[in-house]
Parts: C-alpha cells; structure tokens; sequence
C-alpha cells in the first residue's frame, strides 16, 4: 500500500507537473525551476523506492525475504551517508565490485579520489552512454572526493597524530580555540547545514540525470544528446538567474506539488521511524477499518488516469 501511494498518488502526480519544465526551462522562471527539480527529486524517489516496495511486499507473500532498498535517502547529512541509504543494492554492488577492486582507500588519498571518481563515472555510464549521466556520476564522483578529504582533515585535527611540542599543542583536541569554535556551533544547527547541503547537491546532480534526449515527434530520431545536456546546463544556471517568463497554468500547481513534497516527507520520516525500530502505531479495527477505505478511496480518486512507466524500467 506505501509502494502504490508512492508511485500513484506522489510520482505520477508528479510526473505531469515536471515534465513540462524540464523539456522547455527556458518558459520558467528561476523559482519554478527550483521547485520543479526538488519535485523531480521527489518524482525518482517515489517511483523507484514505490517500486522496490511492492516488489519485496509481493515477494514477502510469496516466502522471500528481499533486503531494503530504500532507506529514507533524503535524511542523509553527508554524501556518503546518501549512497548507504539510496538503491542500496546498486551502491553495494559498485562498492563491491569497483570501488574495493580498484583498491578502495587502502593506498593513500591521491589513489582513493582516483578510485571515487572512476567508481561514480562508471556508474553513471551504467545508467546510459550520455554525457548527461556521465555529468551526474562525475558531480557525485567530486563530491565524495571533497567530503572524504574533509573528514580526514576535520579527524586530524580532533586526534593529531604525535608531533613536535608546539603543533601537538595547537592541534590538541583541548585548544582553546577549537574549543570555541566547537562549543559556539550547535549540533543542531551543523546537522541542519550538513542535511540541507547535502540535499541541494543531489538534486543539482539530479538536473543531469534527468535532461536525457527527448524523441522528437512523428517519429523522428531522438535529439542530439548536446542538446540535453544545453537543456541541463541552461536550467542549472537559471536557478540563480531571474527571468521574466512564466506558465501561469504550470503555476496554479504549485500548491498541489507543495502538498505532494509535504507528503513525501512525511513518508521520509515514517520509514525513519519504522527503521529505527520504534513502536508502530497500533488503532482499534473500526478506526483501521476507515483509515485503510479512506486511504485506498485517496489513490482512486486522485491517481492519474494514465499511470507513468516505472523510471528505472529503461536501465
């Protein structure tokens, strides 16, 4: 039933809203473009995580038992932690078979960032043979490079290693000044940061992976790739710059689509929960009763009419 909700009532619903900007950006403004490529974060993750969630339900029923796939990847407060809670079994695969073969972080930073990079190209390359998903693995490549030499940096400075006198005390753990700076930082506050960041990065990157060649009509062949990646490029770039064009139709649906990413959050922090291992909320039949009927009378009345194909279908 989540599975069905998300792929029907979040995804599709989605779906018909972004479509349209992302195949003509240029009719948007910067604020329309920035909704849309969060709604699109919200689009991939439903259809795909929907997705998984039937199939390991259908597969339970059956007397399999099927590992997540999903675990509330948009929660995630650093890169790292993004690719162990999204397509976990894609990222444990290239964790397996590329990164740790390639040599892992057993052989010094320079060959770790090399081992990054190639790991994420390639799998942007598995997605497809365009420059787009190339671009995508190669954002998420960098990035996983930066914040891997960060940690090592931030690990350093906490827990010197034994030095001279001098720099052992101005790295110590008990300077004053790192003192400061970490008692004058809430952890509230640096978790914030960490997420939201996070958060933009994905879906930066989820632009690339999303501007593919369209096929033209009547049957043509499909548009160069260059021109998706122009498309990609020019809707980066205008969510910092202000236009004056707009879709007042496209904008009648910002209310809906608001309510669609206040749902998916919802969602987000229910799995989180559940995967926490908390109590699950437990009502009287009659009250269940109702909730489920309301809940299924929800997916008929507001799914499209026209249900979308599965995203990773075409992988």
């Amino acid at each position: 039933m989540v599975g069905l909700t998300k792929k029907l009532l979040i995804a599709d619903n989605l779906a018909t809203l972004v479509d349209p900007v992302f195949s003509d950006p240029t009719q948007y403004q910067s604020r329309d473009l920035w909704l849309a490529m969060f709604c699109y974060g919200g689009q991939i993750y439903c259809d795909f995580s929907g997705y998984t969630d039937m199939a390991i339900a259908i597969a339970r029923m059956m007397g399999f038992d099927f590992s997540a796939n999903f675990a509330s990847p948009y929660l995630a407060t650093s890169l790292s932690d993004f690719w162990r809670r999204w397509h976990i079994s894609l990222s444990t695969w290239l964790r397996d078979y590329l990164y740790i073969p390639l040599g892992g972080s057993r052989f010094g930073r320079l060959l770790t960032a090399r081992n990054l990079m190639l790991t994420m190209l390639l799998g942007g390359l598995w997605h497809g043979a365009s420059w787009t998903f190339v671009i995508w693995g190669a954002i998420h490549g960098a990035a996983l490079v930066v914040t891997n030499q960060f940690r090592r940096i931030s690990a350093t400075a906490a827990y010197p290693a034994p030095q001279s006198p001098i720099r052992q005390i101005a790295k110590s753990p008990n300077d004053p000044i790192l003192t400061t700076l970490r008692a004058s930082v809430s952890p509230w506050l640096r978790t914030f940061v960490c997420w939201s960041s996070t958060l933009l990065l994905v879906h930066l990157a989820w632009v690339f992976f999303r501007c593919q060649p369209m096929t033209l009509p009547g049957g043509l062949e499909p548009e160069p790739t260059s021109a998706a990646l122009a498309r990609a490029v020019y809707f980066v770039t205008h969510l910092f710059m202000p236009a004056n064009v707009a879709d007042p139709a496209w904008l009648m649906n910002k209310v809906p689509m608001v309510m669609l990413l206040a749902l998916l959050l919802a969602l987000h922090l229910y799995e989180d929960w559940i995967r926490r291992g908390r109590p699950r909320l437990r009502l009287p039949a009659p009250v269940a009763g109702i909730g489920y009927a309301t809940w299924i009378a929800a997916l008929v009345l507001f799914s499209p009419e026209n249900a979308s194909p599965f995203i990773y279908f075409q992988f």
